[in-house]
């Protein structure tokens, strides 16, 4: 299911039109980037503008004044050119005016999937480092932790919450208000669930469902054909062209110098003793002497190795 609210398609008598994409963590939205930024480079229907603010959601009064001025300051800039910007915050109403219209759409996830997805993101993709460290944002206690050890260990709520790695896309929709805020507590509240609703019939044109990713871009260009016309990945060739363009290494090296039995193992690179094959004096400690990549983040294990190593050095 696709939910969508039509309205009277954008006209060259419109003042600016400003489209802001508020985009849900973990729900395609870096692919959905990726489409906008292909289109506006071939088409120039639009000016695409992504922000540098990767985790900043909520926004006190001034900062959202600030948005505004930025906003409209940047579309003048741009002679009142149509406008999609995009950026991880939690829902804000931006004033339209006489000279700027703002409109809003969103792209959401199967719940399960999207829970999966960023329980796993937060601790071994993503994070204040960036990606392939571990999330400081994280207590050192939960970064190991696995989504079924979670469930069955405690309250399974908890799994669901920011302290754990998982923000709710309810706050999205809901806004600034303190009721919608899950850097608090879970806004499982019949008032966040309402203001959601409430926002999402009144101010969003359209939101789509990754699952349905191709559906939902062509409903999109149904409803605003004059800016994302063209919207569609329809050939194999783009699919590749995204591809080849958006993939990148996430994943931590390793077994590069692999450890095992040096004399009748030619790929091994040192012994159980860290020791390099056939150079004296001369150990390797970290994630390179991994036969196989463990299946969490290799944080703790690395360190564990450094220890072990040192352990055996002081043994001779």
């Amino acid at each position: 299911m696709i939910f969508v609210q039509l309205r009277r398609e954008y006209t060259d008598g419109d003042a600016g039109i400003i489209i802001v994409y508020n985009r849900v963590p973990k729900c395609g939205s870096t692919l959905l980037v990726r489409i906008f930024q292909i289109l506006s480079n071939r088409t120039r229907a639009f000016t695409f503008r992504q922000s540098q603010e990767l985790r900043h959601y909520r926004y006190s009064t001034e900062e959202q004044h600030t948005l505004v001025t930025d906003l409209v300051r940047y579309s003048y800039n741009v002679s009142y050119q149509r406008v999609v910007y995009e950026q991880h915050f939690h829902f804000v109403n931006l004033p339209s005016t006489s000279k700027n219209i703002f409109y809003y759409i969103n792209q959401l996830r199967d719940p399960l999937e999207r829970t999966l997805s960023e329980f796993d993101f937060e601790r071994y993709i993503g994070g204040s480092l960036g990606a392939g460290h571990a999330n400081l944002f994280l207590h050192p206690s939960l970064r190991n932790l696995t989504m079924d050890e979670c469930v069955s260990t405690g309250d399974p709520t908890r799994c669901l919450t920011k302290l754990y790695g998982v923000y709710s896309p309810i706050s999205f929709f809901c806004g600034q208000s303190s009721f919608c805020d899950d850097t608090v507590s879970r806004p499982t509240s019949d008032a966040a669930l309402s203001q959601a609703k409430s926002n999402i019939e009144r101010y969003y044109t359209h939101i789509g469902i990754l699952e349905y990713i191709q559906s939902s871009l062509e409903l999109l260009e149904h409803i605003q054909p004059s800016i994302f016309t063209g919207v569609q990945i329809q050939t194999d060739e783009e699919i590749w062209d995204y591809c080849r363009k958006a993939t990148t290494t996430l994943f931590h090296p390793a077994g590069t110098c692999k450890m095992g039995n040096v004399d009748n193992n030619n790929m091994t690179a040192v012994d159980s003793q860290l020791k390099v094959k056939g150079i004296k004096n001369l150990r390797i400690a970290d994630t390179s002497v991994f036969s196989t990549m463990i299946s969490v983040n290799p944080c703790i294990t690395c360190m564990m190795t450094g220890e072990k190593c040192v352990d055996m050095i002081k043994q001779g």
